[in-house]
């Protein structure tokens, strides 16, 4: 098709190589593209925003940045899509700096009022851990769960945990139905600050009323890293979490009661490692090293 485009002189054509883009686009060439777009004598918004979502797309999310920024150069207005996907590309590369140009950007254009709009706006904000950069956006209204998602986790990641437990049941008041990120969220933070009966809570909440099945696994591997293995209550909600209890989870928990110095709860791993029979023998020497430092722990006691 490109060489008959080629052949009958429409090669100047600014409507066939907008087309011309996007079928390279679709196709993953996006070598192909650029070779079109950059030899197309005059190129319009539609160009513009084509190649910056195409970029996005094939994950080329610092060139996607770059070829916005030529538009603005080249005096062009971006269009709406154009402001969502360079926010996308600001959220993978997360940066923060970038966003707020774009933020400045969108209002000038009179577009920050728009649904989806500042829906990317919260998104990038959340995803790139400004907690109060947010509240630059204006309202609220017509939220999805995602941009809520969004803000919960850039408080629960950055140790506002209260403020993310607020907003969260500020969320469900709103009539947005949480999702599995944004509990994830929520438990990761609680836990990461301590707060474990905030986190069993969401965890109940998001199983019981939500029918949500939380990764467990998961859930698991950052108690067991923050502390929370040697609290009786803590490790019967980890022994009780409905997983199968492989090497992985074994290990985990192993290495867990070792850092930590939690001999009381190794007879039970010891038991699961039995039971499972592990054909990796990687979880017997840790779990021989763990009764290693156990003996050990008993026998300077006795000397002391």
């Amino acid at each position: 098709m490109h060489e008959r485009i080629v052949k009958r002189g429409l090669g100047d054509s600014v409507f066939l190589g907008n087309l011309l883009i996007k079928l390279y686009g679709k196709c993953g060439a996006v070598e192909d593209a650029r070779q079109i777009f950059f030899q197309m004598p005059c190129r319009d918004v539609v160009s513009w925003t084509g190649m910056i979502a195409l970029h996005s797309n094939e994950g080329c999310f610092k060139e996607s940045l770059d070829l916005y920024k030529g538009m603005l150069c080249d005096g062009m207005k971006p269009v709406r899509i154009g402001f969502i996907t360079a926010l996308d590309a600001c959220i993978h590369l997360k940066s923060l700096a970038e966003g707020r140009a774009l933020h400045s950007h969108i209002v000038e254009s009179g577009l920050e009022s728009h649904w989806k709009v500042k829906n990317s706006l919260l998104c990038m904000y959340g995803f790139c851990g400004s907690c109060f950069d947010k509240m630059m956006v204006s309202s609220k209204d017509g939220l999805g769960v995602l941009p809520w998602s969004a803000i919960v986790a850039a408080y629960a990641s950055n140790g506002h945990s209260c403020e993310a437990l607020r907003l969260f049941r500020t969320m469900q008041l709103d009539g947005t139905a949480p999702n599995a990120e944004s509990f994830r969220a929520l438990v990761f933070g609680c836990c990461r600050e301590g707060k474990l009966d905030d986190a069993r809570e969401q965890l109940l909440i998001m199983v019981e009323s939500y029918g949500i099945t939380p990764d467990y696994a998961s859930v698991m591997d950052l108690l067991a890293r923050s502390g929370f293995v040697d609290g009786s209550g803590n490790f019967q909600l980890i022994a009780t979490m409905p997983f199968i209890h492989d090497e992985v989870v074994l290990g985990m928990l192993l290495v867990a009661c070792k850092v930590h110095k939690d001999m009381s709860h190794v007879a039970w791993i010891a038991w699961d490692v039995v039971a499972v029979d592990l054909e990796d023998c990687s979880s017997y020497v840790l779990l021989g090293n763990t009764l290693g430092i156990a003996v050990e722990e008993i026998h300077l006691k006795v000397v002391s």
